[in-house]
C-alpha cells in the first residue's frame, strides 16, 4: 500500500439540519380590505339588530305593565258597579253612580288605545 502525503485540503461546508426556521408571527391573521370591510359590515348589522331587539323587548315589556294596570282598574270598576247595584235602592243615585262608572271605564278604554299610540298612559 501506497502511501501518499495530503498537500491541499478543502473544508467541508457543514449545515446543522437542526437548526430552527424562523416561523410567521401565528397571532398575525392576514385580512384584506374587502374582507375587514365585510367583518364591519356584518358587526354593524348584529349590533343594530341587537340594539333593536333590547329596544322592542322594553317597550313591550312597558305596554304589558300598563295593559295590565288598566285591566285591573276595568275590573275594580266592574266590582264597584255590581256592589253599587246591589246596594243601593235610590234610582237616582244608582244612575249618577252609573253614569260616573261608565264614564271612569271609558277613559280607562281610552288610556288602552293610547298604549298603540306609544304613549303612557300611568
Amino acid at each position: 500500500m501506497t502511501r501518499r502525503a495530503i498537500q491541499t485540503y478543502s473544508p467541508l461546508a457543514f449545515n446543522s439540519d437542526f437548526s430552527v426556521t424562523p416561523q410567521e408571527d401565528s397571532s398575525k391573521v392576514p385580512v384584506s380590505a374587502e374582507e375587514l370591510a365585510r367583518l364591519l359590515s356584518i358587526a354593524r348589522s348584529e349590533g343594530e339588530a341587537s340594539a333593536r331587539a333590547e329596544q322592542h323587548s322594553a317597550l313591550e315589556e312597558k305596554m304589558q305593565s300598563a295593559t295590565m294596570r288598566l285591566n285591573r282598574a276595568l275590573a275594580d270598576l266592574v266590582a264597584l258597579a255590581g256592589h253599587l247595584e246591589a246596594s243601593t235602592h235610590d234610582v237616582a243615585l244608582s244612575e249618577t253612580s252609573r253614569n260616573l262608572i261608565n264614564l271612569a271605564a271609558q277613559s280607562i278604554i281610552d288610556g288602552q288605545g293610547d298604549l298603540f299610540a306609544g304613549n303612557d298612559p300611568s
